[in-house]
């Protein structure tokens, strides 16, 4: 024999039996059943037929192995799944053999279910067929590895459970029976995705995880209670009583505070999801936005502060004072008001100066007693000395000047902040109970 003729014999056989995977014997055998096989023909067999309340069906029980499910995006995850499916055709019983081997679709093709994926994969899918010819059961496999695309409800972000379904059927009247599931995934998919699979009426596959809300919780949640407790806070905390200049200073700067404030809120939401649906992050926004609104609405309508002057007599010159009911005017007095103040008035250290009234106010102890008293009972910031006349021994007047912030604007700023604190709190309630 020519070596020409050797080498195609040789190219023949190792075609046969290593690239097609199967021996001369399962491919005399396998050629010898197809000749009269028709694959339009469903198989006939008894084990394949499962009967119910719903009818008589001809079952393919099928094995889910689910081998990845990892989220790759806000919305998305890439996930590998292997579905074995089992079924017997006697038509394919060979006696001679025993072993199980692979049929190769491209030269042998069989009646297998035909099965559609929704959504499809990005790659086409191609089976692997095995059969046992001793009993003529097929198992065909398929491997499915693609990307999911997942959905929830948009109002709860950024609290929502994110659903991404896998569909699988066929497109004939068989029934897909889910016989059993395997979980072969990695820990940290185990413990980040959960999966569910359902065989009525169609089989699916669910997996479902919480994207992390941490990153929004530490970019707007926190940012945004912060503005609202400096806004707060920069009304509630009492100012120093200075001069009208002083204060119209001050109560600009608290303005402009504000109004900052609500800058940076209006740029918190527009880092917003582009979405048209209203969301739990959206009603946070809105809620803190027009809370810090009545803030600013409070401290632009009612009075800043309270002015309260108490009288304190030094009768017998002793520096031991006794107390006049206090005058309060501070009901209608704003920031922008001039402020009338009691006529002629000689600050310690001027009085210590002159020689002449270092007598009559009883020395710098007896003075600073008076201010530690005024603090300490009033909350003062000034105390100042009158006198009646420079002459003479009568007695001397101190004007503590006390300043606290208006009982109206404080009543107001406490329902802003019950408000406030009740909107967190249905807002906590309504997360707790979202699933």
């Amino acid at each position: 024999m020519r070596p020409t003729a050797l080498a195609a014999l040789w190219l023949l056989y190792w075609t046969a039996t290593v690239a097609q995977g199967l021996t001369i014997v399962e491919r005399n055998e396998l050629s010898r059943k197809f000749k009269y096989y028709f694959r339009s023909v469903r198989p006939v067999g008894t084990e394949n037929i499962v009967s119910n309340r719903n009818g008589t069906f001809f079952s393919i029980k099928t094995s889910v192995h689910v081998m990845e499910s990892t989220p790759i995006a806000p919305t998305s995850l890439i996930y590998t799944v292997y579905l074995s499916m089992t079924y017997s055709d006697d038509r394919l019983i060979l006696r001679e053999l025993t072993d199980r081997f692979e049929v190769p679709l491209t030269e042998f093709d069989p009646w297998r279910p035909r099965m559609s994926f929704s959504p499809p994969p990005d790659h086409p899918v191609e089976p692997s067929l095995f059969l046992a010819p001793n009993t003529g059961k097929i198992t065909i496999f398929y491997k499915l590895k693609s990307t999911l695309g997942c959905t929830s409800r948009s109002w709860k972000h950024p609290f929502e459970t994110l659903t991404c379904t896998l569909r699988f059927d066929n497109m004939g009247d068989e029934l897909i029976s889910i016989s059993d599931h395997r979980d072969l995934r990695s820990e940290s998919d185990v413990d980040n995705v959960a999966f569910e699979i359902t065989d009525l009426p169609s089989p699916l596959i669910l997996f479902s995880y919480s994207p992390s809300w941490l990153p929004t919780l530490v970019s707007i949640y926190l940012p945004s209670a912060i503005i609202f407790a400096v806004v707060f806070f920069a009304q509630w905390k009492r100012r120093k009583v200075q001069a009208n200049e002083w204060n119209n200073k001050m109560h600009k700067l608290q303005v402009a505070v504000t109004v900052t404030a609500l800058i940076c809120l209006m740029i918190l939401f527009s880092r917003r999801d582009d979405t048209k649906a209203v969301n739990l992050l959206d009603l946070w926004l809105c809620s803190t936005f027009m809370h810090t609104v009545l803030l600013l609405v409070i401290d632009l309508t009612l009075p800043s502060r309270r002015i309260r002057y108490t009288l304190m007599l030094d009768v017998d010159g002793n520096g031991e004072y006794r107390r006049v009911p206090s005058v309060d005017r501070g009901a209608s007095t704003s920031l922008d008001r001039e402020m009338s103040s009691p006529s002629p008035r000689t600050s310690f250290s001027q009085a210590r100066t002159a020689e002449k009234y270092s007598p009559i106010l009883g020395g710098q102890r007896a003075f600073l007693a008076v201010q530690k008293y005024a603090v300490k009972r009033f909350g003062t910031n000034s105390v100042e000395t009158k006198l009646v006349n420079e002459k003479s021994d009568a007695p001397i007047h101190r004007h503590i000047q006390t300043s606290s912030i208006g009982l109206r604007k404080r009543v107001a700023l406490a329902v802003v902040l019950s408000s406030y604190l009740l909107f967190c709190l249905i807002y906590f309630f309504i997360i707790a109970s979202i699933d």
